[in-house]
């Protein structure tokens, strides 16, 4: 059952379409145009394909003024064309998100921690990214393997801030490939979580490669790793953790410990251009992961930097901002995080 604040939020976005919107054919003809031109669509002009899509372009451009109109603050998110405004909720969901697994039982984060790791205060403002430790952006594409871009990047950044100056892409690929199967629920393009991929690797005693070894194809294929690899990178330890009420302590982990993968419900981001996440999103269900890599605590509405997988064009540069605070697009509910041997 949707949550109570999700169904009037939906009530609210339906009367705003229905109501308040006055686009004209004009308008939302030169707008595809531009749309197709800058994604590098190729539908033909007049054709049934080309209509069909115009016509969703048409009801996702009605949603994302509908959500503009909800901002409640100059920071607050803005919706409005993006690289999936040809797409159905139903297609971007079948290409864009993930299947997501169970999780097996591990241990909570702050056991990997030693005494007095974790700090009583932390910093009102933290990024990873200013300590370069975090790899470019990365492009799943239609692979669901968001899962193992969000694991991966957890293992890149322990890996640079374990070894300093060793900042490198290990491969998301080989996670895909070789986790496949039934017993740890991982099924590469069709599903995953970070948890039970960080689980995998641990119990297997499997190093990651560097993705120039092993090149990303965003599709299922046979994993070709047969013996280990030099420079491989290993968890040393690992843990999936809920924070739902007690995200200062997730915060302190942040910015003692490292980035950390979280599983979030992106059923809303088809639209998203930019600023802070407040609604829009559920706080129960998970079909996606992204990489938390900081925070800023300074504004007038608190949030979270994470990291998606769906390249640069997305969002900031590949990132967006989630509200800290309340569960937001449910991101405490499963936080994996993990420190490495190299």
């Amino acid at each position: 059952m949707a949550h109570p604040v999700q169904q009037i939020l939906f009530f609210l976005i339906c009367v705003l379409i229905s109501h308040c919107l006055r686009v004209s054919n004009e308008e939302i003809d030169d707008l595809f145009v531009k749309f197709t031109e800058k994604y590098h669509k190729t539908y033909l002009i007049g054709s049934l394909e080309y209509m069909h899509r115009r016509g969703i372009f048409r009801d996702n451009f009605k949603k994302h003024v509908a959500l503009n109109s909800l901002r409640t603050n100059n920071a607050s998110a803005w919706y409005g064309v993006t690289q999936f405004s040809d797409l159905t909720q139903e297609e971007f969901t079948n290409r864009f998100l993930s299947n997501f697994t169970t999780s097996p039982t591990v241990p909570a984060l702050p056991t990997l921690l030693s005494s007095g790791q974790l700090i009583d205060s932390f910093p009102r403002k933290w990024d990873w990214r200013d300590k370069k430790v975090i790899t470019s952006m990365k492009n799943q594409d239609s692979c669901g393997g968001c899962w193992a871009y969000a694991a991966t990047a957890v293992l890149e950044s322990m890996h640079a801030l374990k070894v300093p100056g060793d900042l490198k892409s290990l491969s998301t690929q080989q996670m895909i490939d070789c986790s496949y199967g039934f017993a740890y629920a991982l099924y590469g393009c069709k599903g995953g979580n970070p948890c039970a991929a960080l689980h995998w690797m641990k119990q297997n005693n499997v190093g990651l490669i560097s993705e120039k070894l092993y090149p990303t194809v965003n599709k299922d294929q046979k994993c070709y790793i047969k013996k280990s690899k030099p420079d491989e990178v290993h968890v040393a330890a690992y843990s999936c953790q809920n924070f739902v009420g007690s995200e200062e302590s997730l915060l302190r982990y942040i910015s003692s410990v490292g980035p950390v993968a979280v599983s979030v419900d992106a059923r809303m981001w088809i639209n998203y251009q930019g600023g802070i996440i407040q609604h829009h999103c559920g706080e129960v269900s998970s079909n996606h992961a992204v990489t938390i890599v900081g925070y800023d605590l300074t504004g007038d509405i608190p949030f979270y930097i994470a990291k998606n997988s769906w390249g640069v064009e997305f969002g900031h540069e590949g990132y967006l901002y989630l509200e800290y605070g309340h569960n937001m697009c449910s991101l405490a509910q499963a936080v994996a995080g993990a420190h490495v041997n190299n």
